[in-house]
């Protein structure tokens, strides 16, 4: 725009100002056009930040700051970035000039002329009213402020910058001059424009919009709050990730949720916390938040509440506080016909009991062995086998003929040391097992990890995998995935470790008492980690198909104690949490859909004691999913010479079928089952709406299926195209399902794999278009079941379920993308109320160009394309347009650039 005098023969190459002007000032135009609130200010920095910079990098002499780009200066102002004109006042001076002679003109209030001035540097901080994550476009308005520059005070021209280096991504720090005037005989005439405290700061600040992308909601039902069932309180806390915009929250509830529909409980409020006095509905009562930041909409992840457990059969007696600690050593398992297996400590032994009815009544125990600690585990004859340490020794022993085998040493630790956190893992298609344990002594601690075959001659010569001070460790836990690899997890010094085939690697900084399961597509590791000194809560990792996930905490978010975590069948945790007072209570968390739903129950309300060291067992045998969960019941409230008679408790909770393979596509996890797809629609952020599309054909791929198990197969279809979609099924080739599907509306359905199809242990789905624009499907699943499943045996029986996907809706209109544009744009709208919809492009004389939409809708969101095209079929020419929707009561009317 001011090239340098020497190169202005250039200007048929670089351009010069002659040449530049015009379209400097038609951008300046069309700049202002857009957003009438913009400033002199804010239109030449637009132009220079969105300029595409030529010759050396920044501002240079040949082509100042560069070629104006008017497509990205008006993006700028667009619904991708946040623009914010802000205020500031009440500075404060950090220095002057002392006094020196200067000449004045155009000063209000003061005769033209030479006065005596001491100039004052007057600087404010300044807070962005808006969040952003890096640090955005800032600069100074003269316009509205009240200050001058130190360059040029004359002619009252109001100045104010950003101070060069103070910028941030959350503030800077404005600065502008004031001076002190005195007449040349000497005579005091005061400041101008006004002192340092009254100066004025204008600034803008210009970045990229951010929406809040994900909000969590947690929960959970407290009896005690008052005095029994049915009169309790919910409690709920809620939060979401930080945006550009404050956001307001509205909390919906949805009971009973499995056949409810949501209402709002609190709306548009900004507290992140809510109690009531509530007891859930028998069959969960849902919870959810709704965010809104005046720019977007995003729902959080359904929160289920039950009431809590009121019954919770004793399944033995111990002398113990210990009976079934520690956690990483299971003390309950479940065979294939249905079998509860149990182990626990008593009198300084072990002990085992066993029962078919659902743990209903349980015969009398039988000892097994003196020791402590035992682990449990089932062979591939189902015949369970029991691990257990003794000082520093470590046993075996084999249930066989009803009775247990004579114990077997199989482990001598150093002398002076103990055995302690056992855990035990057993391979039940090849027998192997591995067994895990901390060796403490006086001098240091050592965990140690070996194979072992049971009933094998010797006795184990174990490797340490990591060894420190004592008392440095806690755990370790073991699993194994279905082609027998092993999964360990150990905390040292208050850090989480995990190592498996792929290599070891540290999980968390903060944590204690890690539990590892394998399950599936998936690897869990749960552990409890300090949030103050003594008080801890439970924090959980996921390995999916991609690898780990980030951090979550799953017990509820308060600075009362959890502790003693285990995890069973990817996404069903157990842990205990003190309630109140001194007790603590068994608590069930079980997720699914990646986390979109979550369950939380109080397994353990009716004990009124220390609930503690629980043990999880998962079985899934059509037509019931069971989480059987294992606990010691502290009763002791005073030191009695008495020997304790502390009851070992059992819990049988029904669950959500849990999915072995799961594959929620329209995401990238889904690849890794992605044989064939074109692309990706996005309704919204739950599974059922990311959904993978294609012109012809989907495919897909699922390996590790074992033959000797039964498989469900579980599919979620969606689109929103404007026709019927019909599509067929097939599985390795043979027809399995056609499906009709509706506009926005979900069809959900579940049916059993035939075991030919699985023999080579994976199958190969395909999805064909019969009708319609593509071939959709959203999620993609498969149950485990085991072997005595009646119904697939004989082929099973299909379940479908097709239904609206229920929607709370908004009136909205959105900023059409992409703006400007050139050939065509897309135009989305929301409507909360069914009724006549009016949709139009208008020019600038307020002329209809185009009717986009007149007819009758219903609630939801709506898209609509423009070819640029006006009534007669004609490309209309560049400038500025608007367009109007108009529903009911709503109106609404948006500005867009078209650009040739």
């Amino acid at each position: 725009m001011s090239p340098f005098p020497p190169y202005y023969r250039l200007y048929d190459y670089a351009g010069g100002t002659s040449m530049a002007a015009p379209f400097v000032t038609g951008l300046a135009s069309l700049l202002k056009g857009y957003n009438g609130s913009l400033s002199n200010d804010d239109i030449e920095q637009i132009i220079r930040i969105s300029a595409d910079d030529k010759g050396d990098p920044g501002f240079d002499q040949l082509y100042g700051t560069g070629r104006i780009n008017a497509r990205r200066a008006l993006e700028m102002l667009g619904p991708n970035y946040c623009f914010n004109q802000s205020s500031a006042s009440s500075g404060s001076s950090v220095g002057n000039t002392g006094t020196y002679k200067m000449a004045f003109y155009g000063v209000p209030g003061i005769a033209d002329g030479v006065y005596i001035v001491k100039r004052y540097d007057v600087r404010r901080d300044a807070s962005f009213p808006a969040y952003f994550s890096s640090t955005p476009y800032m600069w100074g308005r003269g316009y509205g402020s009240n200050g001058y520059s130190a360059a040029s005070p004359n002619f009252a021209m109001p100045w104010c910058q950003v101070v060069p280096g103070t910028a941030t991504a959350s503030g800077c720090q404005l600065q502008t001059y004031v001076y002190e005037l005195w007449t040349i005989a000497g005579e005091y005439v005061g400041y101008k424009p006004c002192a340092p405290g009254s100066a004025v700061f204008q600034y803008t600040v210009l970045g990229p919009y951010l929406a809040p992308t994900s909000a969590t909601i947690s929960g959970y039902y407290d009896p005690n709050a008052t005095a029994k069932v049915p009169v309790g309180y919910t409690f709920l806390s809620w939060g979401c990730t930080k945006g550009t915009y404050p956001v307001t929250y509205t909390l919906q509830v949805k009971e009973p949720y499995t056949t409810g529909t949501w209402s709002d409980l609190l709306v548009g409020t900004t507290v992140t916390t809510y109690d009531y006095q509530h007891l859930p509905n028998a069959s969960g009562s849902g919870y959810r938040i709704r965010v809104n930041d005046g720019k977007a909409t995003i729902y959080s992840n359904a929160k289920v509440l039950y009431p809590p457990v009121t019954d919770d059969p004793i399944v033995a007696y111990s002398t113990t506080q210990e009976a079934t600690a520690h956690s990483n050593g299971k003390k309950i398992v479940i065979d294939n016909t249905g079998k509860l297996h149990v182990v626990f400590a008593s009198n300084d032994s072990v002990y085992y009991t066993a029962f078919t009815d659902d743990g209903e009544t349980w015969p009398t125990q039988a000892a097994v062995g003196e020791g402590k600690n035992p682990a449990i585990e089932l062979n591939s004859n189902q015949t369970p086998s029991v691990c257990w340490s003794k000082v520093n020794e470590l046993y075996y022993s084999e249930h066989s003929s009803d009775v247990w085998g004579a114990p077997q040493l199989i482990y001598t630790g150093p002398a002076g040391s103990e055995v302690s956190y056992l855990s035990y893992v057993l391979d039940q298609k090849t027998n192997n097992s591995y067994l895990g344990w901390v060796d403490e002594g006086a001098r240091g601690s050592a965990v140690y990890i070996s194979p072992y075959t049971p009933g094998g001659a010797g006795q184990l010569a174990p490797t340490p995998i990591d060894q420190g001070g004592a008392g440095a460790f806690k755990s370790p836990s073991l699993s194994l995935d279905r082609t027998g690899n092993l999964k360990v997890t150990w905390s040292r010094n208050g850090k989480v470790y995990y190592y498996d085939e792929a290599g070891q690697l540290e999980l968390s900084e903060n944590g204690i008492h890690p539990i590892v399961d394998a399950y599936g597509d998936r690897t869990s590791v749960v552990w409890q980690e300090e949030i103050a000194p003594g008080v801890y809560q439970i924090a959980k990792r996921n390995k999916g198909p991609l690898g780990w996930g980030e951090k979550q905490v799953i017990s509820y978010p308060d600075s009362k104690n959890a502790d003693f975590p285990v995890v069973a069948a990817n996404g069903q945790y157990v842990y205990s949490k003190n309630t109140t007072g001194s007790d603590y209570d068994i608590f069930w968390h079980g997720e699914y859909d990646n986390g979109w739903t979550q369950y939380e129950r109080n397994i353990s309300y009716a004990s009124g004691g220390i609930s503690k060291y629980p043990s999880a067992a998962f079985s899934q045998v059509w037509p019931k999913s069971k989480l059987y969960i294992l606990w010691t019941e502290d009763t002791l409230t005073t030191k009695s010479k008495a020997v304790p008679r502390l009851p070992v408790k059992m819990c049988s909770q029904p669950v959500e079928p849990v999915p072995y393979f799961y594959a929620d596509l329209g995401t990238e996890e889904a690849m890794v089952y992605t044989i064939q797809k074109e692309g990706t629609f996005n309704y919204g952020q739950t599974p059922d709406l990311t959904v993978d599309y294609h012109p012809t054909q989907l495919k897909y791929s699922f390996t590790g299926l074992d033959p000797a198990r039964y498989y469900m197969l579980k599919a979620v279809y969606y689109h929103e195209s404007n026709d019927r979609i019909q599509q067929k099924m097939k599985v390795d080739g043979q027809q399995f399902d056609v499906a009709n599907l509706k506009p926005k509306e979900k069809a959900e359905f579940k049916r059993w794999l035939m075991p030919n199809l699985y023999s080579d242990g994976q199958v190969e789905i395909a999805i064909d278009k019969q009708k319609g624009e593509y071939a959709v499907c959203a999620v993609l699943s498969i149950e485990e079941y085991e072997k005595d499943c009646d119904q697939a045996k004989g082929g099973g029986t299909q379940t479908t379920e097709s239904k609206p996907v229920t929607a709370t809706y908004s009136y909205a209109l959105m900023q059409n993308s992409p703006n400007p544009c050139q050939q065509s744009t897309m135009i989305n709208y929301q409507l909360a109320k069914p009724g006549q919809v009016s949709l139009k492009v208008y020019n600038t004389l307020g002329q209809v160009v185009k009717t986009l939409v007149s007819e009758s809708q219903n609630p939801g969101p709506y898209n609509v394309k423009w070819d640029g095209k006006d009534e007669a079929g004609r490309q209309i020419t560049a400038g500025i347009y608007f367009y109007r929707l108009a529903s009911g009561e709503f109106n609404s009317t948006r500005k867009m650039v078209v650009l040739r």
